[in-house]
């Protein structure tokens, strides 16, 4: 988590390095669709929500981190953020401001 977000490893790479059968103590929260029809409904946070409770379940995680690309998705993340109580680290999206 921490060299991907220091930028010394790409998203690419940080797939390559996830082994599975490992203990991580992170999650990464990287990409989530939503039809404009369902948008505004709580559909995909409560989504998150179960996988991300699902997954504490067998896993030590302290953490989530997010690289956003929409200022819905950075809004997401923080409320996944708050609900769990998990510290949300970012990678920042220069363009994402401009949106």
């Amino acid at each position: 988590m921490d060299d991907f977000l220091s930028g010394k490893i790409s998203e690419s790479k940080l797939l390559q390095r996830t082994e599975p059968n490992q203990q991580y103590d992170s999650i990464y929260l990287c990409s989530a669709t939503t039809l404009p029809e369902a948008r505004g409904k709580g559909h995909t946070k409560e989504l998150c929500l179960e996988a991300i409770q699902k997954i504490c379940e067998d896993y030590p995680i302290k953490f989530l981190f997010v690289w956003a690309f929409t200022k819905e998705g950075e809004v997401l993340a923080e409320t996944l953020s708050t609900v769990t109580g998990l510290p949300l680290k970012k990678l920042e999206n220069k363009n994402l401001n401009k949106n």
